[in-house]
């Protein structure tokens, strides 16, 4: 399958189409069938919410915390949290931010082994604003300039701190 091109299922029904960097799949108004993607990965929210999980166990057998990145995109999302960002305190709140969290975790990774990927239904249980906020991290995670231009600028902030 060409990598621009992505095949999906909407019920029994196949569909294939043309995708770019990000794609954007709606189910319509009404629509009943379950959509499915048999040649990506499908970041669902049980998805995220068990890549959340693993992460803070891996993470307090490790002895580390969140990405910088991960924080940084988090933070886009939610920029009403108060207080520092830490798989402990995301645990301790709501699922949507757990299973935010999840999911950025889970893109990040999928994007640096170069697998292809789907978000199913990643504002649920998102406030509208949220779900503005992570159009915007959408946009951002499409565009490889700005991620680099991101990464940097993690840098210079804990090179300051």
């Amino acid at each position: 399958m060409d990598k621009n091109r992505l095949k999906a299922y909407f019920g029994k029904k196949p569909l294939e189409f043309e995708t770019s960097d990000i794609t954007l799949v709606y189910r319509g108004p009404g629509a009943q069938e379950e959509s499915s993607y048999p040649d990506r990965i499908e970041l669902t929210p049980e998805v995220s919410m068990a890549t959340f999980y693993r992460a803070a166990d891996s993470a307090r057998q490790a002895g580390v915390d969140l990405d910088p990145v991960t924080k940084k995109l988090f933070s886009m999302v939610f920029k009403d949290w108060r207080g520092p960002i830490t798989l402990e305190s995301v645990g301790q709140a709501t699922v949507a931010h757990r299973q935010t969290c999840g999911l950025l975790i889970a893109t990040i990774a999928l994007m640096l082994s170069k697998k292809q990927f789907v978000w199913k239904y990643p504002e649920s249980g998102l406030h509208p604003r949220n779900e503005v906020e992570l159009g915007d991290v959408i946009i951002l995670l499409s565009q490889p300039n700005s991620m680099l231009n991101l990464i940097r600028k993690i840098e210079e902030e804990n090179e300051h701190d």
